[in-house]
């Protein structure tokens, strides 16, 4: 058969292919002969491979962020966790202060005679391990006499006049006041001077 009946026997859609292959075939030699053609691949590779290096940044500063973040919680957590025990710690003690006061009331008040005796010496023998245990726990007294008052770690609960102090010093302690690390665990009881 000649070219020419195989043209008459063929539809258009066979025609369309045929013209579309043809054109796919010039193209490709045309690309192929081109010396560009490789420098075109180098472009899209070197496009998609900024593209991946700015991702990578973008998940190494993501990555970094969430390490910072991290760092930043767990010492929230152990600063939390510090505050936790130094307040569970000043609300034990305000059930033990009343005791040491009692303590320390009875000491003073003991009679010369009797501060010999062998109960008396254990007496002494456990307000002093009382008194060990608040220095060991960084408990220390407030003792404002004489001081300025300064509400924070002072109760007034009245005023006298004074010679020997200024206006506005501790004239008198009632009870005695306790901090731990510079915070106020229980304001120390006074009279001031007017």
């Amino acid at each position: 058969m000649s070219r020419n009946n195989q043209t008459d026997n063929s539809t258009p859609q066979d025609e369309t292919l045929a013209e579309v292959q043809e054109e796919v075939t010039e193209v490709t030699s045309d690309a192929t002969e081109q010396p560009g053609v490789e420098g075109v691949e180098e472009t899209q590779q070197d496009t998609e491979l900024e593209k991946a290096l700015a991702q990578v940044e973008e998940y190494k500063a993501a990555l970094q962020r969430e390490r910072a973040d991290f760092v930043n919680y767990k010492k929230r957590v152990e600063r939390e966790k510090s505050e936790l025990s130094g307040n569970v710690t000043a609300k034990t003690l305000l059930n033990v202060l009343p005791i040491i006061d009692d303590f320390d009331r009875a000491i003073q008040a003991t009679p010369e005679d009797v501060k010999n005796n062998g109960w008396m010496t254990g007496f002494s023998l456990i307000h002093k391990k009382f008194q060990d245990m608040l220095q060991n726990l960084g408990v220390e007294q407030i003792n404002p006499l004489g001081q300025p008052f300064d509400p924070n770690f002072h109760d007034a609960i009245g005023s006298d006049d004074s010679d020997e102090y200024e206006s506005g010093a501790v004239i008198e302690v009632l009870q005695k006041g306790y901090a731990m690390e510079g915070k106020c665990i229980r304001p120390a009881i006074v009279r001031v001077a007017n």
